[in-house]
């Protein structure tokens, strides 16, 4: 363990409060969503699907109805009920997650919760809901967090933002209330990188295109090619695009083309594992990349994959070492990839500078960026 990570992560522990629920509170407990916006759309079938959370009903100022999500299990239909129902007997033992990022509209939200007669204990932000869906108590193996963090503080050691982010990465992974400096979403992928009008861009992880609208919109629409990767063909259903530069190819990424197994229908979070529900075709980017020439090589890769950006590189390693691509790489989806992954890197091309950057308030979006 590096004395220098060592000291700094016991001084700050002493000072901080442990956060007071994991995600086994909203398992236990029956839980209601504020709001069904985009916010709530991408985080219910995590949610529901992955951590298992229960929630029972959406609850929204303007809407009623029903909100649906699709589930290789089913369908699942939830009510969308008025604050007044949230005082009702049918869900006065709710817990209510105010489900927005604006600061100021979760201030408007939570004020008027708390007019409307509901207890305080029972109203949780967005930011706090996510650091405890992000823990599980019974599972935090606090000294291997301290060593995974302890050896990526080496490699980072001459980078202070890296150092902090790897500093309150660590102790939020063993449960202390660590505010961790996070940057806007928006600018996730692309911090540290700059742009010409010939990038030749790879998403792996495209799931609905989310990340290509931001490109758009960073470039002004001037680029050369844009290769989306996605392992579950259900996140491509409402992708519309007619432009003749991008490409979505209905794969995943890994180290060789072959096929896997994987869970699907989890939205951003489908990812590859032994048992999985589903068959899904991956390929290596060597392989995709081999016939054609440099000028048609990859300028940036961005990988999202859910925990398979290791094997992934190892599919890109001709392409990384020969032409090194910009690269923008998770590195939270396992505990060692936040030195593993760094290490890989500077294996496959020593050239390479690095920094890491965060962009939630939880324990997840951090992403390596190598130039």
């Amino acid at each position: 363990m590096n004395k220098e990570f060592n000291t700094k992560y016991n001084e700050k522990a002493k000072l901080l409060p442990k956060i007071k629920y994991d995600r086994n509170h909203f398992i236990k407990n029956r839980v209601v969503f504020y709001g069904t916006g985009r916010q709530a759309q991408i985080a219910a079938p995590i949610s529901i699907f992955s951590c298992g959370i229960n929630i029972v009903a959406f609850a929204d100022s303007f809407k009623t109805g029903t909100i649906e999500f699709d589930h290789q299990s089913g369908r699942r239909d939830f009510p969308i009920i008025s604050v007044k129902d949230l005082t009702d007997e049918e869900y006065s033992d709710c817990l209510i997650v105010i489900c927005v990022m604006e600061p100021d509209v979760i201030k408007e939200i939570y004020q008027t919760l708390l007019s409307a007669g509901i207890p305080e204990e029972r109203i949780f932000d967005y930011y706090s809901f996510k650091k405890a869906r992000a823990l599980n108590f019974n599972n935090i193996n606090e000294d291997l967090n301290i060593n995974a963090f302890s050896a990526a503080w080496v490699i980072f050691q001459n980078d202070e933002t890296s150092k902090q982010t790897i500093l309150s990465l660590a102790l939020l992974r063993n449960g202390y209330n660590a505010e961790i400096l996070h940057e806007r979403h928006s600018k996730q992928y692309f911090d540290f990188l700059d742009f010409t009008e010939s990038e030749i861009f790879v998403d792996g992880g495209f799931f609905n295109g989310d990340t290509f609208n931001n490109f758009l919109k960073r470039v002004n629409n001037k680029f050369k090619k844009y290769y989306g990767f996605e392992l579950d063909k259900n996140n491509l259903f409402n992708f519309n695009n007619d432009d003749k530069r991008i490409e979505v190819i209905p794969k995943g990424l890994w180290s060789s083309s072959t096929t896997l197994s994987f869970h699907n229908n989890l939205g951003a979070s489908c990812r590859i594992g032994d048992k999985g529900n589903s068959i899904a075709n991956v390929t290596d980017l060597d392989s995709f990349f081999v016939d054609k020439p440099e000028s048609e090589q990859p300028t940036i890769i961005k990988m999202d994959i859910e925990g398979a950006e290791k094997e992934a590189l190892l599919g890109a390693k001709n392409i990384i070492g020969k032409f090194k691509p910009k690269l923008a790489i998770c590195v939270y989806h396992k505990i060692k990839d936040i030195y593993e992954i760094p290490l890989l890197v500077k294996e496959l091309n020593p050239d390479y500078k690095m920094t890491l950057r965060h962009y939630s308030c939880d324990t997840t979006e951090t992403v390596l960026y190598a130039y």
